[in-house]
């Protein structure tokens, strides 16, 4: 009796909601959790686009703030593992460029990747990773290995992103990829798809990389936290994804972007310490920290002269600055941390955070701190 009175209450909000109210904020998407006796067109998790606008009043009103406590809003996350067909077909898949260029453009589900990573050319994706193969012959077993460890939590990093997609209302899903890029990119975000490529994940001791290798340390950090990189590196993405973009690019952008990912993480999940926050080790983050001043200062100097040299030394697992690995993401998050300081209600700050393109101010502040 019960149940069948909370179906039709459902049922009647639900019409209502779409039926009643004009357009004053985002579509707000409920996913529908699983229930034993909910009728077939609510398990499953099904997506209802539901536009509720504002706060309906009396019964609905009622209605519609049990349906958001008991059902909840998360966002539709989905977790594609490319790479679970890739191994079925693995000896054909592998035994040319042409057959994994042949494979990657057969799986949709890297068409983002390959349009923002590799200008739609699924050649050199398929190049990178036959070299890789041949460099490393037994990186294949070493991710397929990964692969097997590797448990992606869905609704931890559905709750991980909650505040930030009801602070500005995006309401689109969002696909977690995992494949093999060739050592192209341990994690990026591309159209509305996270990727994550699983040779980065690999032990550089059983591959056979050495320790002098510039993916040698930063391979050996993502191997000892797969999962909690990846549920930690979420977020980061996300943001990505729903930032607004600027007309044009600069080599400052770069810092707008990645400081950003890095703070706007850090307000969601404010328990968090920098090593989760930042992809650093904690020694180098420990030297960024003590050596702030000196860092800030010795940014600006290389910005001003070699901008785009400087970005590659900053953010790249292959450079180091001032003898810290990624210093860039550490330069980045303190620039906006200190930017937006000074805004306290959390919503207006990850808002402005979140439309930030102002490179030129965002650089004047950078030179401030390097002259502090």
């Amino acid at each position: 009796m019960i149940e069948e009175f909370v179906r039709k209450s459902i049922e009647w909000t639900m019409k209502r909601a779409l039926t009643s109210y004009n357009t004053s904020i985002p579509n707000r998407r409920l996913v529908v959790k699983k229930f034993e006796s909910v009728p077939q067109w609510i398990v499953n998790k099904t997506v209802v686009n539901i536009h509720l606008y504002g706060r309906p009043s009396g019964m609905a009103g009622t209605l519609a703030e049990i349906i958001r406590i008991s059902i909840g809003e998360i966002m539709d996350i989905n977790i594609i593992r490319s790479e679970v067909e890739f191994f079925k077909s693995r000896q054909k898949n592998t035994e040319s460029i042409d057959a994994l260029k042949s494979y990657f453009k057969s799986e949709k589900s890297l068409d983002s990747l390959e349009q923002y990573r590799f200008d739609d050319d699924y050649r050199t994706l398929g190049s990178k990773i036959y070299q890789m193969i041949e460099d490393f012959p037994v990186i294949v077993d070493e991710v397929q290995l990964i692969a097997s460890m590797l448990n992606i939590d869905e609704e931890y990093i559905s709750n991980s992103i909650k505040k930030l997609r009801r602070a500005i209302g995006y309401s689109e899903s969002i696909n977690i990829c995992t494949t093999l890029t060739g050592f192209d990119c341990a994690a990026g975000a591309y159209g509305n798809t996270i990727y994550f490529g699983l040779e980065w994940f690999t032990n550089p001791d059983a591959v056979g990389i050495k320790c002098t290798d510039y993916r040698y340390k930063y391979m050996k950090m993502l191997h000892n936290k797969i999962d909690d990189f990846v549920e930690e590196t979420v977020p980061h993405e996300i943001v990505h994804l729903m930032s607004v973009k600027p007309d044009s690019d600069n080599f400052m952008f770069r810092i707008i972007e990645e400081g950003r990912a890095c703070y706007v993480t850090h307000l969601l999940n404010p328990d968090w310490t920098l090593n989760k926050i930042l992809p650093m080790d904690d020694k180098d983050i420990s030297t960024a920290i003590e050596n702030e001043e000196q860092l800030m200062k010795l940014v600006h100097k290389s910005l001003s002269v070699d901008p785009d040299s400087s970005i590659k030394q900053l953010f790249s697992p292959m450079g180091r600055f001032m003898d810290i690995g990624l210093a860039g993401y550490y330069i980045a998050y303190k620039l906006i941390e200190k930017y937006f300081d000074e805004i306290t209600d959390f919503d207006e700050k990850l808002s402005n955070i979140m439309k930030f393109t102002n490179s030129d101010d965002l650089y004047r502040q950078l030179a401030r701190l390097s002259n502090s």
